[in-house]
């Protein structure tokens, strides 16, 4: 009979621990949306639900414009004419009311639209504006700023589509928004609203005053 000796270590590799596979896993795959546009037959490949939202563009708030800036803002759109009284400019006169630093108790401007700044800034508009009606009805009409083709006294039915065309550029002078810009649409309306009720009330020259003094007080004018 012969004789069967056991091979060692036998046990031992049929109880040798599996060793795992180290193939990587297959990446997921990214589910595609499918869409149909409306009416046509070729679909399109939309991004993935979850693709992460695209960052907003950084900005500021606007901020109001220091005593300085205000004043050469005047002369700019005014073609050279700012807030005196009696020859003196109230910029500097007000200056420290307005929140001017002296640099011995104060030593930071203060630029907030306050009631107060908004009390002079409308002082200021109504009578920069009366200068300015002033000085154009004795300008040659191709070196005015404010009344360019038409006169103070000219009626909406006279004026046609020149209204339109003179709010533009007063826009465009004041408070650098071109309003024939793509995009601008619907932007002289309440502008044009403001001149027509001013109008019904007062008259055509007074509607432009009221227009003026707006143009003014408007935050387009005092921010940036």
């Amino acid at each position: 009979m012969p004789l069967t000796l056991p091979v060692p270590g036998a046990a031992a590799l049929d109880r040798a621990p599996t060793v795992p596979d180290a193939t990587p896993p297959a990446p997921r795959p990214v589910d595609i949306v499918t869409v149909l546009p409306v009416g046509g037959d070729h679909p399109s490949l939309a991004p993935p639900a979850d693709e992460p939202p695209v960052p907003e563009a950084p900005s500021r708030s606007r901020r109001r414009m220091d005593l300085d800036q205000l004043d050469a803002a005047f002369v700019a759109a005014t073609g050279g004419l700012t807030w005196t009284e009696n020859g003196v400019n109230q910029w500097q006169t007000l200056a420290a009311t307005l929140g001017r630093p002296d640099f011995l108790t104060v030593t930071d401007e203060d630029l907030t639209p306050s009631p107060l700044f908004q009390k002079f800034l409308g002082d200021a508009a109504r009578k920069v504006c009366s200068d300015l009606f002033v000085r154009e009805g004795s300008t040659p009409p191709l070196r005015r700023v404010f009344f360019v083709g038409l006169t103070a006294d000219e009626p909406s039915a006279r004026l046609g589509p020149r209204l339109d065309t003179n709010l533009q550029r007063l826009l465009l002078r004041f408070h650098g928004r071109d309003t024939r810009a793509p995009g601008a649409a619907g932007a002289l309306d309440g502008w044009r609203w403001l001149w027509l009720s001013a109008e019904h009330v007062e008259g055509p020259r007074a509607a432009w005053m009221a227009t003026c003094v707006a143009l003014i007080e408007h935050p387009d004018f005092y921010t940036y």
